[in-house]
């Protein structure tokens, strides 16, 4: 909220705030094989829920206080992709946000020897532009 405040000082009348987050959808794992795309597994960022509401909780006070309106949002899917299993470990480990367990792990590298192909991760996100009032 202090971040958010402090934000709206720094700007000019009219200037913009752009907001982008992960949306409240688990990502998912996927493996690009040919022209089919197959969904392996879905991510649990059940961490990151807290985090998220405080943010949207705080977005809405300074929206309340008459600081900022809002002007557009969008959602949209951004994908990751991967040269090797164990780039999509390394990446994965570096998300605190993500549950990381033994089992999504070996079954990503099931699919992945059944199904070669290229591994990505699909996540949704939610982009917000915001006016300085």
């Amino acid at each position: 909220m202090r971040a958010l405040r402090s934000i709206h000082a720094a700007l000019r009348p009219g200037g913009v705030l752009l907001d982008i987050q992960p949306a409240r959808h688990d990502s998912w794992v996927e493996i690009q094989h040919g022209d089919r795309t197959l969904r392996v597994a879905e991510l649990d960022e059940s961490p990151g829920y807290d985090a998220e509401r405080a943010a949207q909780t705080a977005l809405q006070t300074v929206v309340d206080d008459k600081l900022f309106a809002p002007e557009a949002d969008l959602f949209f899917t951004y994908r990751y992709h991967f040269d090797s299993f164990d780039a999509w470990v390394e990446q994965m480990n570096g998300w605190e946000r993500i549950v990381m367990s033994p089992e999504l792990r070996e079954r990503v590298r099931e699919a992945l020897a059944a199904t070669p192909g290229k591994l990505s991760v699909a996540r949704n996100m939610h982009a917000a532009r915001f006016r300085r009032l």
